[in-house]
């Protein structure tokens, strides 16, 4: 059967025999076909199109947020610096780094070590 792809009747009969009964014959027709969720497209094919759409999103999202996680700190706050210097706009306190002298000297006091 190929109710993959279209709809498929089939019919067949049912006979009934019993001695010393009269015989009772049934026809019957059954039809097989997918279930339409939206017209003209069975609601099997929507799910593996919609299941194949999810995947390629979820994979390539995936993807980029690997990629994203592979950048070290510092040059994705050196990219923040820049864009905001592109865009002549005012550097957040959250991109500034301190001085070679303020770190060492807060290693010194709070850590104890260099």
């Amino acid at each position: 059967m190929d109710a993959f792809f279209t709809s498929q009747t089939q019919t067949g009969e049912i006979t009934i025999e019993k001695e010393d009964y009269e015989s009772e014959s049934i026809d019957i027709t059954i039809v097989v076909n997918m279930e339409e969720l939206i017209p003209g497209i069975p609601t099997f094919y929507f799910y593996m199109i919609v299941g194949a759409i999810v995947a390629v999103t979820g994979s390539l999202v995936g993807y980029r947020m690997i990629q994203q996680a592979k950048i070290p700190k510092f040059v994705k706050k050196v990219r923040k610096m820049k864009k905001s210097i592109d865009g002549r706009k005012e550097i957040s306190e959250s991109l500034l780094y301190p001085t070679k002298n303020e770190y060492y000297i807060k290693k010194l006091v709070i850590d104890g070590s260099i």
